[in-house]
């Protein structure tokens, strides 16, 4: 079973690229806007996951323009709505769950998943972060309920996209 190529994006390389978004919540949308590299991990995770299920690139300029006619550049990004319109536009199947298993199950079949941590339990950021996973892109010990997983915007350990 031949594994399917994607391309790494890391989102620090995007520091130059405005992303129209908010910061925090109520914020109300005006320039100066953040950088992709500050707010743009859920971006690059979409970028990633067109490309790992369908083998076509979707560049993250092109990825803030989906993010923005579907409404979803506020706070960040808003997963359910970039993610239905990246399905939609990529006819793909998308799934929102809370479950470690549905994740396993998911990966094990040969998909993938943007995560999202952070906020509330404080994982990776106190803001809000997401990550790319596949099979292929994690470490994991279902048994042991952990896993590792390569990390989008990480800047030394292992020279940008480190484990977390």
């Amino acid at each position: 079973m031949s594994r399917p190529s994607v391309t790494y994006i890391n989102q620090l390389a995007y520091a130059d690229v405005p992303y129209p978004t908010t910061l925090n919540p109520g914020d109300v949308l005006r320039e100066p806007y953040p950088s992709v590299a500050r707010a743009g991990c859920g971006l690059c995770c979409v970028c990633m996951m067109v490309e790992f299920l369908t083998g076509e690139r979707l560049s993250v300029e092109a990825c803030i323009n989906l993010s923005i006619r579907a409404g979803a550049n506020y706070y960040g990004t808003d997963m359910n709505r970039l993610g239905r319109a990246a399905a939609k536009r990529f006819n793909l199947e998308m799934e929102v769950s809370q479950s470690v298993e549905t994740l396993e199950l998911w990966l094990e079949a040969g998909g993938c998943a943007v995560i999202h941590a952070g906020r509330e339990h404080g994982l990776f950021s106190d803001g809000g972060h997401y990550l790319f996973a596949d099979r292929l892109s994690m470490e994991a010990d279902w048994e042991g309920g952990g896993a590792a997983i390569k990390n989008r915007n990480t800047r030394g350990r292992t020279g940008g996209g480190g484990w977390n």
